[in-house]
């Protein structure tokens, strides 16, 4: 994180610590359901406490290209995949989320493109 972007949250936001994470928490939980199924593009280690939905969905699965999301406690299922090529059948989710993924792909288009499946 920037230095910039440290300041800019301790001024900003002296008292929320994560309000990142929180808000992106508080949108994905205003449209889902418990019996939601959810997919994370990118979902990572599982480090960021916000991002954990597993029990408020039906099912959350995931997917990323570091071998580290088939340890992720935050999910049901998880898969090391690209995101380009999601290894799971059509209209699998009601809802597809992904956070601090999308500045990383090479190819959006692509990826909106596959996202749309389901």
């Amino acid at each position: 994180m920037s230095k910039l972007v440290k300041v800019f949250d301790k001024y900003l936001y002296p008292n929320c610590q994560g309000w990142d994470n929180n808000f992106f928490r508080d949108k994905i939980i205003k449209h889902m359901r418990p019996n939601s199924k959810i997919l994370d593009l990118g979902a990572g280690a599982g480090i960021v406490e916000q991002l954990n939905f597993k029990g408020l969905a039906l099912c959350v699965c995931g997917i990323d290209i570091d071998a580290r999301v088939l340890e992720n406690p935050y999910l049901d299922d998880a898969k090391v995949s690209h995101v380009e090529c999601i290894p799971y059948k059509d209209n699998s989710f009601d809802m597809v989320m992904s956070n601090n993924v999308l500045e990383h792909l090479s190819d959006p288009e692509k990826v909106f493109k596959e996202v749309h499946r389901f």
